[in-house]
């Protein structure tokens, strides 16, 4: 839990940056009305960078820290040059005015006199206390809650409750290592907080769920503040599109909770930043090309508010007693829920997450083999390598690896096997291919068919029993009451 916990501050911070601080910067270089508004459509612009630049890089193997880097350095150079900052290097007056300012500080010491930069006090307290008056909204308040309540569900599990989300922490570490990638949208904005953070994409998804779902809470807020002037409906509305995502995704993130969250601010933008109301609901589109249902039921949702709060007339404390009453329904929902379908929903044992982080942790890297389930491949990419349970028990027969001269001869130091000894269950797998819908994804059918699962764990549990009764090369590394991994040292 310790690890867990210095994970996720690492992630928090390179999440601020990107998300965070960068948007600052831009805002601060921008000559516009600062207010929370213009916040939120300089954050679109630059996540909308992040994005391009992780499609683009990833696409031709490159997305690596310095490429980004790069990526990076060309923006802040060219909103410096168009908005004419680096005007004065071109003129050789400029570079004669420093030169004898340098000379006049060397040949005397100037009296202490106080700091004054003409034409730049008021931008800068300009942009701090609009940070200070965001702070201040109800609406931070409660997407702290929200991150919070978020992130003590991500410290208790290092498993992901969906598979969705192991794919997208396959993608994202394929994309920063700079492999063979198919560009995936979902992912190519969080390179940056990958090489800021120095953690795997496993992780970054991990611990940046949370964070998008506080983001959510403040986007679905920000669009009744600026359709209705409410801000206690907006903390209703808030609470409401956070419990339907909380619901409908077992209380993680997927792709398209992120997208929702674009699409909220491009609602939020069209009335004063049109530009950037489209460019926000490009960068939906490109998280997920087709919206699904957990999309328009939260636009859904804000819609209904907003009727609400044109037809029927509140108090104040009215709209403040339903928005209090809300927002700690849905906080309980973020805390609860995940206890209640953890075992119901689960891809993958928690346990099993946990042991593949230890083996990362203790062993040297590339030189394990894990053979286990299609879920570990995102926990084991780029640090070890990973067997297929069922191309395992497909390659060796009991009558042959029972023999005392077998060997399994992998090219790793130590091997890892892990067979369960519950068969893993959920609501989500199917007793046929016909239950599991047109769109499916190979590598995980034979783990999303109950009787093909308990099948596979059965004889790689023989294979294991009978292979240790003629060998001393291996030992048991852990054993739990629904799971035992195998140690083979070659």
């Amino acid at each position: 839990m310790i690890m867990d916990f210095v994970d996720c501050v690492r992630v928090c911070l390179g999440f601020l940056v990107v998300f965070g601080v960068v948007p600052l910067i831009v805002s601060r270089l921008w000559r516009s009305k600062r207010n929370v508004v213009t916040l939120c459509a300089i954050g679109v612009r630059t996540t909308l960078f992040a994005q391009i630049a992780g499609l683009v890089l990833g696409s031709i193997g490159i997305c690596l820290p310095g490429s980004m880097l790069a990526c990076y350095g060309l923006l802040f150079l060219t909103l410096l040059w168009s908005l004419e900052f680096l005007q004065p290097l071109r003129e050789p007056e400029w570079w004669s005015a420093r030169l004898h300012k340098v000379i006049l500080l060397i040949e005397r010491t100037p009296s202490p006199r106080p700091l004054q930069i003409a034409g730049r006090n008021h931008p800068r307290h300009s942009t701090f206390d609009v940070v200070l008056r965001l702070i201040r909204q109800p609406a931070f308040l409660f997407s702290v809650l929200v991150t919070i309540a978020a992130l003590s569900h991500s410290l208790r599990y290092a498993r992901f409750l969906n598979d969705e989300n192991y794919l997208r922490a396959l993608s994202l570490q394929k994309l920063t290592l700079g492999q063979p990638w198919t560009p995936d949208g979902s992912v190519a904005f969080l390179a940056p907080v990958v090489f800021l953070s120095s953690l795997d994409g496993a992780a970054v998804i991990r611990f940046s769920g949370p964070l998008f779902m506080g983001l959510l809470a403040f986007a679905a807020f920000t669009v009744i503040r600026r359709l209705t002037g409410h801000s206690q409906a907006g903390l209703a509305a808030a609470a409401i599109v956070v419990a339907l995502t909380a619901l409908s995704q077992n209380g993680e993130m997927r792709a398209g909770a992120v997208a929702l969250i674009f699409w909220l601010l491009g609602i939020a933008l069209w009335q004063s930043h049109r530009w950037d109301a489209i460019w926000s609901g490009a960068l939906a589109l490109l998280i997920e090309p087709m919206p699904g249902w957990d999309i328009l039921a939260g636009i859904c949702a804000v819609f209904l508010v907003v009727l609400f709060v044109r037809f029927v007339r509140l108090t104040s404390r009215g709209y403040q007693a339903i928005g209090i009453s809300l927002a700690g329904s849905a906080l309980a929902v973020l805390l609860l829920l995940p206890l209640d379908r953890a075992n119901a929903h689960g891809s993958q044992y928690n346990v099993t997450a946990r042991t593949v982080g230890r083996i990362r942790r203790e062993f040297p890297r590339n030189t394990w083999l894990v053979v286990s389930p299609v879920q570990e491949v995102a926990l084991t990419y780029g640090h070890g390598w990973h067997m297929e349970l069922s191309e395992f028990v497909e390659r060796y027969k009991i009558e042959e690896v029972s023999h005392p001269d077998f060997s399994f001869r992998f090219p790793v130091r130590d091997t890892f096997v892990f067979v369960e000894k519950q068969p893993l269950t959920s609501v989500r797998m199917a007793s046929d291919l016909s239950e599991l819908g047109p769109r499916f994804d190979p590598p995980i059918v034979p783990y999303q068919l109950r009787l093909n699962r308990a099948s596979l764990q059965f004889q790689a549990g023989r294979m294991m029993a009978a292979y240790r009764a003629t060998h001393r090369d291996v030992q048991v590394f852990l054993d739990d009451p629904v799971l035992i991994v195998y140690r083979i040292r070659s």
